[in-house]
């Protein structure tokens, strides 16, 4: 039925939308070879709307395939996402909960055998523990540390956001470096 609606509309107004008129029938009496004409004409405009209504169903076909593929893509993506995203959350947690460990034991520690070890750990990380660590065991901390890695921890702290800035900062002149420090020092 639905091909059979397809084919009415296309041979009536399909036809002419596309520039290919209907047949032509006479007025008058129909003579056999026009009639036969025309039913050949109308045979060869059937066939051609018959083939063209089956590539429209494969096109379809092929569309509704490649839908739901890209459907099908977008769901495993979403899925890998939230995956990663669930993934990323359980690593921030776990790296949340040893740095706050790693507080816990640093806070409950002496401040002369703190003060090395914190000296030689990555900048990050120790501005982390400063962080989290109380004012006063901060405090504590610094006033044992050499003046250089003291410095260079306080300005770390206060100005800036990682390690990677602090190397840029530094090399802009606009923080000071080991060598400035120590040559500051020994001058005192």
């Amino acid at each position: 039925m639905n091909k059979v609606i397809l084919l009415f509309l296309f041979l009536t107004v399909g036809r002419a939308a596309f520039g290919e008129p209907l047949p032509a029938i006479p007025k008058g009496d129909l003579k056999t070879s026009d009639a036969l004409r025309i039913r050949q004409d109308l045979e060869l405009i059937k066939k051609d709307v018959e083939q063209k209504i089956v590539r429209l169903e494969e096109a379809k076909s092929a569309y509704d395939k490649s839908r739901a593929d890209v459907e099908a893509e977008l769901k495993k993506i979403d899925e890998e996402k939230r995956l990663l995203d669930e993934t990323l959350q359980k690593e921030k947690k776990i790296k949340d909960d040893r740095v706050q460990a790693t507080v816990d034991f640093v806070a409950k520690m002496d401040p002369k055998k703190t003060a090395p070890i914190l000296e030689s750990m990555d900048r990050d990380l120790v501005l982390a523990l400063i962080t989290k660590l109380p004012p006063r065991q901060v405090t504590k901390i610094l006033e044992v540390m050499t003046p250089t890695k003291a410095t260079q921890f306080l300005e770390y702290y206060t100005r800036i956001r990682s390690g990677r800035e602090f190397e840029m900062l530094k090399d802009l002149g606009l923080c000071s470096s080991s060598k400035e420090n120590d040559a500051a020092i020994n001058s005192k």
